[in-house]
């Protein structure tokens, strides 16, 4: 027994070495962290032989560390993945970035608001781990200060610079703050209109695409400029569809994230600007789409060349008639090794009589297509690779149709034929025929566009069937309540949703700004929890924003830099100022988004979770009277 009780004694005693180094490194940890002057720092040194822990003190260490890891379990942290890091201010020079669009900050917002009620998310380029311990999200637009001047001046952000471990290069609407207001606010997805969406649309995804427009986003990536003045035609999405259509074709379209995630070309700078260098855009500059432009079906078969490489050696392209108005063989620069005939039906014999070049065919698609022009085919993002164009608006019925219930999962376009025409396509043992596919593909979105959104698409239809499943209890008291309010379509935004639940929002502008944010809620709403003011300067908006962010779940301030005699310097070390105040009035767990945009579309964001670790970042900053005369 003595023997057991020593060895118990030596397990008890080889713990409290344990804990007792552990507390050490916890103390070297905190110490380093800490933001004193180097001089005031705790000199803690580790020491071979730890010191040696009374039971007392051992038992009050163990509740200590088991204090420390529950808070560690209910921390959100956002991690980046690799498209982020590609857009780092930090680790990336100017030529080499890949900047992200305005739509993933918005998917940030959205799912910081929304939680797991978001349609959308972020995690194309980021992680956000407990998503729902986040307590507050603040928002800091400051108009006036692009990616360049920021870079050039970070220096003078001395505050900042300690607070943001997130610094990313953002693509902005030129000299645009109302559309970048629009972008980040005009969500229509909130959590008070969740119900009304749902009854209006089947699915809150189904909403987002009947509701979000991507044309600015368009606009931003690729030359798109709006239609003269005696092309226009008022409200002519929203009133006329072609003969046949259900809804309009322009919900089909990938969204600019989509076609990023599925690898099409698009005019980025940094990796994607490096591998489509050689590439040329169908036009110089494209029109507004809408629910009356014309679609096109586009397909193309390869060849393989001695290179190793995959290159075009067909080309077709019908009409919505399903008329062929484009019809070509192409020759290729290199040697063919293989036709792939199989799959391809193309044969040695078929292509000695080709004569066009590629950039023969590139010139005659440039004139064939409009301005407006909607492409359609099944992943038609290898015959733009193949054809070494860039086009803006997509329909892919490998997207739109989908038979697993997985959107990671896609059929093929001989099973999509066979499932939804009845017809049996790429058959013949010469390999596929082009016209028959881009016909194939034309034929499938035309009939998607006869039923609705969700014809076709067993992903859709699963979210459709779990929103409208009802409860015995609500189905009655829903028999009860005859006179129900009206559905009607709603465009609400990011701050509307906390309504439900009686949260409040916060909205502080400058009287400088152009932006009316009483558009973007229902001012008419009883007991409106967003709360809208303005004031004269930058420096009061930043003041009246801090002293109440305690109790708001969502705020944003929107402040506009002067342009008058102020150099980019000084408006480098206000921002610097107007960040550091905000930060200290953050709470704990929460996330704090700033955005700088200024006269190119080259932006900043910078983003971080406030947590007990980062809060001695609230380093001390001169209090200024809100009511003061002090100039901005």
């Amino acid at each position: 027994m003595k023997m057991l009780s020593t060895k118990k004694e030596e397990r008890l005693e080889r713990k409290k070495k344990k804990l007792s180094a552990l507390a050490t490194m916890m103390e070297i940890n905190a110490a380093e962290k800490s933001d004193e002057p180097e001089a005031k720092k705790k000199k803690v040194e580790m020491t071979e032989t730890p010191a040696k822990l009374s039971d007392e003190q051992y038992k009050d260490l163990k509740k200590e560390l088991a204090r420390k890891r529950s808070e560690l379990k209910n921390v959100p942290v956002l991690r980046l993945k690799p498209i982020a890091k590609k857009a780092s201010l930090e680790e990336l020079k100017n030529d080499d970035r890949t900047p992200l669009l305005l739509d993933d900050i918005q998917n940030l917002l959205m799912v910081s608001l929304l939680k797991n009620h978001s349609p959308f998310t972020p995690w194309r380029w980021c992680h956000l781990e407990k998503v729902n311990k986040l307590t507050q999200s603040v928002v800091l637009l400051v108009d006036g200060i692009n990616s360049y001047e920021f870079v050039s001046n970070e220096s003078l952000l001395v505050k900042s610079r300690d607070i943001f471990e997130t610094k990313l290069e953002v693509l902005l609407p030129e000299s645009d703050e109302k559309k970048i207001v629009e972008h980040l606010a005009c969500v229509p997805l909130t959590e008070s209109y969740k119900e009304r969406l749902i009854r209006a649309h089947g699915t809150l995804e189904a909403a987002m695409g009947a509701n979000i427009d991507h044309k600015l986003v368009y606009k931003t990536v690729f030359p798109v400029h709006e239609a003269p003045d005696e092309l226009k035609t008022a409200d002519e999405e929203d009133t006329e569809l072609p003969e046949g259509d259900k809804f309009s074709r322009v919900q089909l379209l990938l969204s600019p994230l989509q076609m990023i995630d599925e690898d099409y070309p698009i005019p980025l700078k940094g990796e994607l600007a490096t591998r489509c260098k050689n590439y040329i855009m169908t036009q110089d500059s494209y029109l507004p789409v809408t629910a009356k432009s014309p679609m096109f079906g586009l397909d193309c078969e390869m060849c393989k060349v001695v290179s190793g490489r995959h290159e075009v050696a067909r080309v077709s392209v019908v009409n919505e008639q399903y008329e062929s108005v484009y019809e070509t063989l192409v020759r290729p620069e290199l040697q063919i090794m293989d036709y792939l005939t199989p799959f391809s039906g193309i044969t040695k014999e078929i292509m000695d009589g080709a004569t066009k070049t590629l950039k023969e065919v590139q010139q005659d698609l440039r004139k064939i297509l409009t301005p407006d022009a909607i492409l359609v085919g099944q992943s038609l993002q290898f015959d733009l690779h193949g054809l070494n164009m860039m086009h803006p608006y997509i329909i892919d019925t490998s997207v739109i149709f989908n038979i697993s219930g997985e959107r990671q999962r896609k059929s093929k376009l001989q099973t999509l034929a066979k499932e939804f025409l009845g017809e049996e396509i790429q058959k013949a043992y010469t390999g596929h025929n082009s016209i028959e596919d881009s016909c194939a593909s034309l034929k499938l979105a035309k009939l998607k566009l006869s039923h609705d959104i969700y014809f076709g698409d067993a992903f859709l239809q699963r979210k459709r069937e779990l929103a409208n499943y009802k409860s015995p209890s609500a189905l009655k008291k829903e028999t009860e309540n005859v006179n129900q309010e009206p559905v009607q379509q709603v465009a609400t935004t990011i701050f509307s949703h906390m309504a439900k639940k009686k949260k409040k929002s916060l909205i502080v502008t400058t009287a400088n700004t152009e932006v009316n944010y009483e558009e973007y809620f229902k001012k008419a709403e009883s007991n409106n929890p967003v709360q809208c003011l303005q004031v004269s300067t930058a420096k009061k908006a930043v003041s009246k924003a801090s002293e109440m962010l305690i109790d708001h779940e969502f705020a944003l301030t929107h402040v506009k830099m002067t342009e008058n005699d102020e150099s980019v310097a000084s408006k480098m070390q206000k921002v610097d100022k107007f960040v550091s105040k905000l930060w200290k009035s953050v709470a704990l767990n929460g996330l704090f988004v700033v955005i700088l945009a200024g006269k190119s579309n080259s932006g900043v964001a910078l983003i971080q979770i406030k947590n007990r670790e980062n809060c001695s970042f609230n380093s001390a900053v001169d209090e200024e009277p809100v009511d003061g005369n002090t100039s901005d």
